[in-house]
C-alpha cells in the first residue's frame, strides 16, 4: 500500500549481528526505498521452464554473507540460514531463515537441542525445526507451505557466524517439485529441478559468479562436474577492482543475445546501470557511505531521501533508538514532498504534500522479553488511520499468521455505524501480551511525551 503512494506520487553496526532485509518498502518509481536509502533492483538473467535466476541488488556496507555476483549483488538461489548468537552471547542463538530478498522472524534456538521456538510474532509466518544435524524450514509468508532443507556441512561464507551457518540443500514445492542444490565447497555449482531442468555456474579465484547457464536434462547430461563451456542458453558477468582496499564490483552482464548491461560503481556501491542500447544511464546513483540519497532517472527526475542508515535500521542488535525515530522524507528535485517517520523500516506516519498524514501501527519484529523500547516494526499491519479519520483494523488469527478479520471504521461524522468489536483507537498497550512488551509500551509512551507531536499522534492512532 506504501508503495503504490509513492509510487503515484545511531549506531555503528554490530559486526555480530545478522542484516536482514527491510520489512516495508515505499519505494520512488526507480525502486530507492525512503525507508533505508537502499535500491530494490532486480533483473531476471536467465529463464528455462519452471526455473530462472534472478539477480537483485544489496545496499550494505555490512553484507549478511558473501555475494555470488560482485560486492553488492546475489540472487534468489541465495538461500541459508544463520544461527547466531545475541550481542555475543552463546547461547540460545537466534536462527534466521534468508530466501533470496527475503528472510523469516527470529527464532529461538539452544546449541544440541532439536527445539526450535518462534521469538517473534514475525516467526510465525513459517516453521522452523532442527533434527540434530538439519534445519528444516516451511514458508508460510507467502501461503505456498514451500519446504526448505539446509545442509548439515555447507556453511554461507563472508559473516563473523558463517560457522553456525548453513546453506539450502534442497526446496520442496507444493505441486511435488523439487529443486536440489550441489556446492563445490562453498559456492553454488548446480540446481537441479525434477522437472528436467537444471543450471549451472561458473566461479573465478575471487569466488564470483563468471557465467551462468540453464540445460533441458531431457537433451542435455549436466552434473556437479559441468561447465558452461559452450553452452547455448548462457549469461557471462565481469568484474572490475575499485576503491581502497579493492572489492571486486560487478560491471557487465552479457545475457544469452549477447546483449550487455553496464554497471559503474564507486568504492561503496553502484552508480549507474546502462541497459542494452543505453548510451546513458538510465539510472544514477549518489554513492554514500551507507544509504543512497540520491536518485536521477534518465528524464531528469531526481529523488532525494534522508534518513538512517541500512546497516543500523536492518540489524537486530543494532541499539536502535525508539519507535517511530527514523525521520525519512522523499522528493523531487530536492523538494521533499512526502515525508515519513518509521520505526526501523515499518511506517509509522506518512505526510502528503498537501500536508494530509496518515498513520500506521506495526508490530512483529519485537523479540519475546526485549526490554527495549522498540515495538512498532515487523510485518504485521494492525491499523492505519487515514487523514479524514477513517480507519482500517486487521487481526492476524489464522495459521502462519495470515489475516483473519478485517474491519473498515467509517471516518468521524459520516454517519455510517461503527462495526461491532471494533475502536476508533489502538493503543500499543492493547498490542502486547506479555510483563515485559508491557513495560516496553510504557516507556515507549513515556518517550513519546518528549518527542514532537506528530509522534504523539501516531501512539493515539
Amino acid at each position: 500500500m506504501i508503495s503504490g503512494l509513492l509510487l503515484v506520487l545511531g549506531a555503528l553496526p554490530d559486526a555480530r549481528a545478522d542484516i536482514i532485509p527491510p520489512k516495508s518498502y515505499a519505494v520512488t518509481p526507480g525502486g530507492l526505498n525512503i525507508s533505508d536509502g537502499s535500491l530494490q533492483y532486480s533483473v531476471t538473467d536467465l529463464a528455462i521452464g519452471t526455473m530462472k535466476l534472478e539477480r537483485f541488488y544489496r545496499t550494505s556496507r555490512t553484507q549478511p554473507n558473501d555475494p555470488p555476483f560482485g560486492t553488492n549483488f546475489s540472487s534468489n538461489f541465495d538461500i541459508y540460514v544463520t544461527d547466531a548468537p545475541k550481542q555475543g552471547t552463546s547461547n540460545p542463538r537466534y536462527p534466521i531463515v534468508h530466501i533470496g530478498q527475503k528472510a523469516s522472524g527470529i527464532f529461538s534456538h539452544s546449541p544440541g537441542s532439536s527445539s526450535v521456538f518462534p521469538d517473534n510474532l514475525d516467526a510465525n509466518r513459517g516453521r522452523l525445526s532442527y533434527t540434530g544435524t538439519q534445519f528444516i524450514y516451511i514458508d508460510g509468508s507467502d501461503a505456498s507451505g514451500t519446504i526448505y532443507t539446509f545442509s548439515a556441512t555447507v556453511q554461507a561464507t563472508g559473516m563473523l557466524w558463517a560457522a553456525n551457518s548453513r546453506r539450502v540443500e534442497r526446496i520442496d514445492f507444493p505441486d511435488g517439485r523439487r529443486q536440489t542444490f550441489s556446492y563445490s565447497g562453498t559456492n553454488l555449482k548446480l540446481v537441479e529441478d525434477s522437472a528436467g531442468y537444471a543450471m549451472v555456474f561458473d566461479y573465478n579465484a575471487n569466488g564470483d559468479v563468471t557465467a551462468a547457464c540453464a540445460f533441458n536434462r531431457s537433451q542435455t547430461y549436466v552434473s556437479v562436474s559441468s561447465t558452461c563451456a559452450g553452452a547455448t542458453l548462457k549469461t557471462s558477468y565481469g568484474y572490475t577492482p575499485a576503491g581502497s582496499p579493492s572489492k571486486f564490483y560487478l560491471t557487465s552482464v552479457t545475457d544469452p543475445l549477447s546483449k550487455v548491461t553496464n554497471y559503474t560503481n564507486a568504492n561503496f556501491g553502484m552508480t549507474c546501470i546502462r541497459p542494452p542500447g543505453f548510451a546513458t544511464c538510465t539510472m544514477t546513483l549518489s554513492n554514500h557511505i551507507d544509504r543512497i540519497g540520491t536518485q536521477t532517472l534518465q528524464d531528469g527526475g531526481t529523488w532525494n531521501t534522508v534518513g538512517m542508515s541500512p546497516d543500523v535500521l536492518n540489524n537486530p542488535d543494532a541499539g536502535y533508538d525508539g519507535d517511530c525515530t527514523n525521520e525519512a522524507g522523499g522528493g523531487i528535485s530536492g523538494v521533499y514532498t512526502v515525508g515519513f517517520t518509521f520505526t526501523k523500516t515499518s511506517p509509522c506516519t506518512m505526510t502528503d504534500a498537501l500536508g494530509n498524514i496518515t498513520y500506521f501501527v506495526y508490530e512483529g519484529a519485537h523479540q519475546n522479553f526485549d526490554t527495549g523500547g522498540v515495538y512498532t516494526d515487523g510485518t504485521y499491519l494492525r491499523q492505519a488511520t487515514f487523514p479524514e479519520g477513517n480507519i482500517y483494523q486487521a487481526e492476524y488469527l489464522s495459521p502462519y499468521g495470515a489475516v483473519s478479520k478485517e474491519t473498515m471504521v467509517p471516518k468521524p461524522g459520516s454517519g455510517l455505524p461503527v462495526p461491532i468489536g471494533s475502536r476508533r483507537t489502538f493503543t500499543m498497550r492493547e498490542a502486547v501480551s506479555s510483563p515485559s512488551k508491557r513495560r516496553s509500551a510504557r516507556r515507549c509512551r513515556r518517550t513519546t511525551r518528549r518527542t514532537p507531536t506528530r509522534r504523539t499522534e501516531t501512539r493515539r492512532a
